[in-house]
């Protein structure tokens, strides 16, 4: 058995999008569970890519420290009761003991788990005694919006300041910082444009800023789409870009695939895969 940090480079490895921890997968588990429950929107593609965060679960279940698989286990079967009746359960086996640890039902990304279930009705039904999206979100979530309207959400402040450059803040490139409640965040650069950025909270909120600036985005950014509040929009850019992306084995046997004679003509290939080690 092996540690937290262990399995989540190990599955890196295996081509996951990046070294997840438990707590990272069991809330996006979470957040997915509480828009099943009020009615899930998006199409069967999108729902097989965002159960990926259960299949990580599910993989990772088989190499994890038996402490750990018991502390998490209670939180992700309490989740899986809500989501509903699965076809079929796997049961991950320890040196200590064993822990039941259900099966996904559909893979997402690489993750090779189907069943025909996903195509019915469980993730379209209604639950209004849904919990609120941000129970779900990390406490330091940040949104960060730039001149032209986009916007970046990180997990936590540690994840913003790191990926930000503070040549960019010191150019005035990012308009405005919040977190999920609409607490207005400060982002400067003390030390300059070859310095560090910091991100610190300001004491005052703007929550119908926020909700502009996230209605204006999905207007501009996401054309087509229909719109969705702060906190799910948090979600959708979080777990999209924690998406495993498809090898460079797989880009090339699809293309061979569709190239082949005969062959029908192939549909694009969803805008979160891309060759591994490409950018977000």
């Amino acid at each position: 058995m092996a540690t937290e940090t262990e399995v989540g480079e190990l599955l890196h490895q295996r081509g996951w999008r990046a070294a997840f921890t438990v707590a990272e997968r069991v809330n996006a588990w979470a957040a997915l569970v509480g828009v099943i429950e009020c009615g899930y929107g998006d199409d069967i593609y999108e729902y097989t890519n965002d159960l990926s965060c259960r299949n990580w679960l599910h993989e990772a279940w088989l190499l994890l420290d038996e402490h750990i698989v018991q502390l998490w286990t209670p939180r992700i079967k309490a989740l899986d009761d809500r989501y509903g009746p699965r076809p079929s359960t796997t049961t991950a086996k320890h040196s200590t003991g064993s822990t039941d640890c259900p099966a996904p039902t559909c893979g997402g990304g690489d993750t090779p788990a189907s069943s025909p279930e996903t195509s019915g009705v469980r993730f379209a039904r209604p639950a209004p005694s849904a919990p609120p999206l941000s129970m779900d979100l990390p406490s330091d979530t940040v949104f960060v919006f730039d001149q032209d309207e986009d916007l970046i959400v990180f997990e936590t402040f540690v994840y913003a300041t790191n990926y930000l450059e503070a040549i960019d803040v010191s150019d005035g490139e990012y308009t405005a910082a919040y977190s999920p409640d609409g607490g207005v965040l400060a982002l400067t650069a003390p030390e300059g444009p070859e310095g560090s950025v910091v991100l610190t909270r300001t004491g005052r909120g703007d929550l119908a800023d926020l909700e502009r600036r996230v209605a204006h985005y999905w207007q501009r950014h996401q054309v087509g789409q229909p719109p969705r509040d702060p906190l799910h929009t948090a979600r959708f850019l979080i777990d999209r870009d924690n998406q495993p992306r498809m090898g460079w084995l797989s880009r090339v046997t699809g293309l061979l695939r569709r190239n082949s004679p005969g062959a029908e003509p192939a549909s694009s290939l969803p805008d979160h895969f891309t060759e591994q080690g490409g950018g977000s």
